[in-house]
């Protein structure tokens, strides 16, 4: 990943594919994932966040259907680690 911290993958049991952001300091948890989730929204970029259950609360479900996305993910995703 070039240097930053950025995103660990995790799928559960059920094969839902989650996805733990970590602020440039290496820090995950239901804040971090927060403030990354917000900060995607504002920017128009939907994603989902399950903070209500203790055991997903630090994860996002992000889904990317064409390399175009991928890319403004990546920039807005690297935009947060600069403001994080």
């Amino acid at each position: 990943m070039d240097g930053y911290v950025g995103l660990v993958h995790l799928s559960i049991p059920d094969e839902l594919p989650l996805t733990e952001p970590r602020d440039r300091t290496g820090r995950s948890g239901l804040e971090v994932a927060r403030s990354l989730y917000d900060f995607l929204c504002s920017r128009k970029i939907l994603v989902r966040h399950f903070g209500s259950h203790a055991l997903t609360s630090s994860f996002l479900r992000i889904s990317v259907g064409t390399d175009d996305e991928m890319h403004v993910l990546q920039e807005n995703i690297e935009a947060w680690l600069r403001l994080a």
